[in-house]
């Protein structure tokens, strides 16, 4: 495995339950998410948004983090060490 695809499949196992559909583009480094036991969508963008057979759309999270991110820098940035509570308040 490459150092980028350890450091994701890494941050997955921790993060993510077992079974939870993931969905992503075509980067090589999630070729085996599957393998991992999750069930992944995969997005071509070259082609389209929205896989015409399965449905699966990175759009919508996308949106969040955009969300997300407009509404830290109003904060004035982001101090690493408090991300998670950030991200809370964000949610909430």
């Amino acid at each position: 495995f490459q150092t980028d695809q350890l450091k994701h499949y890494y941050q997955i196992i921790q993060y993510i339950c077992p079974g939870t559909t993931i969905i992503s583009d075509l980067w090589k480094a999630y070729n085996t998410i599957a393998s991992l036991g999750y069930n992944h969508l995969t997005v071509n963008h070259s082609v389209n948004y929205i896989d015409p057979i399965s449905h699966a759309s990175t759009n919508y999270v996308e949106a969040m983090w955009n969300s997300a991110k407009r509404w830290n820098n109003k904060k004035i940035g982001t101090v690493r060490t408090c991300l998670n509570s950030y991200l809370l308040e964000f949610i909430w």
